[in-house]
């Protein structure tokens, strides 16, 4: 006679609570790992500071939004594992909702950075690397505006869940 693992029913996601309880950890791991390396890859970019120099917080700025996906990923895997973990708590849900709030607040500056250095770097720029400037212009200030806003609404989408999916 063979014991089986307990299963948690829900519709056809019917999975053995170890093996939700592994993915969960391993998906916690994983997040961590992305979340840690992206945000030292930003704190390195950051690093000697030379504020008032317009050019370099333009540059920093930019390879910034360019270096963002790393840690986002790290941030949704995390949140994923907390999920999907067999009992989600309450704080668990809040602490991943409030990270998420906190890396739109930070996209938010970011964007005011931006979008403050790029008219003094445009007007800086040689004539012949106007349409290049313009081109990464464009393309950090897509970037400013999305990513905020994709991470302000996870934060309310993982909020919003701990009324479905927490315990305690």
């Amino acid at each position: 006679m063979s014991r089986s693992a307990p299963l948690l029913v829900e519709g056809a996601d019917a999975s053995p609570l170890r093996t939700r309880q592994a993915v969960s950890a391993m998906l916690l791991v994983a997040g961590c790992a992305f979340a840690l390396v992206g945000l030292a890859d930003i704190a390195l970019l950051w690093f000697p500071p030379r504020a008032g120099n317009v050019a370099w917080e333009y540059a920093t700025v930019g390879r910034t939004l360019d270096t963002l996906p790393m840690p986002t990923l790290g941030l949704l895997l995390i949140a994923y594992g907390v999920l999907r973990q067999p009992r989600p708590t309450r704080r668990g849900i809040a602490l991943v909702s409030a990270v998420f709030g906190l890396w739109g607040l930070f996209g938010l500056f970011l964007a005011f950075l931006i979008f403050t250095a790029a008219p003094a770097v445009l007007s800086q720029t040689p004539p012949g690397a106007v349409e290049a400037m313009r081109r990464a212009a464009l393309r950090h200030g897509v970037q400013a505006v999305l990513y905020p806003l994709a991470w302000i609404t996870i934060a309310v989408m993982v909020w919003r869940s701990r009324t479905t999916e927490a315990t305690g």
